[in-house]
């Protein structure tokens, strides 16, 4: 069979590969679904490239449940170990140079993210410091907020989402 696996120095999804140092997204998740072979989990992984190359990887299982979260969990926890440090190593640098970088709806600033309030008649882009954004992560979706200003909210999905789980550990990391 072909090998799907994350190393120290590659991901590697069957004939596909890419070197870590090229990394620059991820996104994955586990999603529950019922049709007509039955209850099943669908399993999904991208990593993205320096050059907006895409690996995928993704796969529904209605058997052998058990087994199958246990071959994604070493996938996710691969993941967690060699890949989310360089990725959030890049867009701290990116950050640091004056770039936005942008992840799911949250525009993403050196002085920390951007949120559009919506008002009445019109809307004001405000940007929440990076000390004062609440984060939170349950049943696969991150929810970024700014208990200062009511209206401040980006909700995501990790397994849709490229870097959303970079965005938690990110504000995370300025939580202490």
């Amino acid at each position: 069979g072909e090998i799907y696996k994350i190393t120290r120095k590659a991901v590697i999804f069957g004939k596909r590969t890419m070197s870590v140092e090229d990394v620059r997204k991820i996104r994955f998740g586990i999603v529950g679904k019922r049709d007509t072979n039955g209850p099943g989990l669908e399993f999904n992984m991208d990593v993205v490239g320096k050059d907006e190359s895409r690996l995928s990887l993704g796969w529904t299982a209605y058997k052998d449940i058990e087994k199958q979260e246990e071959l994604f969990k070493g996938l996710q926890d691969a993941a967690l170990n060699y890949l989310i440090p360089p990725i959030l190593e890049n867009i701290e640098s990116d950050l640091d140079q004056g770039h936005v970088v942008k992840i799911g709806a949250a525009m993403c600033k050196k002085q920390g993210v951007q949120f559009e309030i919506e008002g009445w008649f019109n809307s004001k882009k405000i940007v929440c410091p990076w000390q004062r954004l609440k984060v939170s992560l349950s049943n696969g979706q991150l929810t970024v907020s700014d208990p200062t200003e009511r209206k401040a909210l980006h909700e995501m999905s990790i397994a849709t989402t490229d870097n959303a789980l970079a965005l938690f550990f990110l504000i995370s990391k300025y939580q202490n």
